[in-house]
């Protein structure tokens, strides 16, 4: 199994209802950064399975975009922002 990478997802949704289920479904992956960006700590196949459950919800003119951003990125992250917005250990078990 694929380690896990950090990744940086941002939607446009239209509707207001449906930009509300876009953020619950995110809210299960990460951590929201602002109002339409979270961040989140997935395996490919986690990625995945994000992207299938938020495009079950969208419409034609939605969109999302995740970015994975790679390890020497992160560690420049966080030199450059408040400390403790990417988090630096993360626990070595989840719990579902």
């Amino acid at each position: 199994m694929k380690e896990k990478s950090w990744h940086l997802v941002s939607y446009d949704i239209c509707d207001p209802a449906r930009l509300r289920k876009i953020g619950k479904i995110l809210k299960g992956y990460g951590e929201r950064k602002q109002l339409s960006v979270y961040c989140c700590h997935l395996t490919d196949r986690g990625r995945e399975r994000l992207r299938w459950e938020v495009k079950k919800v969208m419409e034609e003119g939605d969109e999302l975009l995740i970015i994975e951003i790679c390890a020497h990125c992160i560690g420049r992250l966080r030199e450059s922002i408040p400390k403790g917005a990417w988090p630096e250990d993360l626990p070595a078990y989840e719990i579902v």
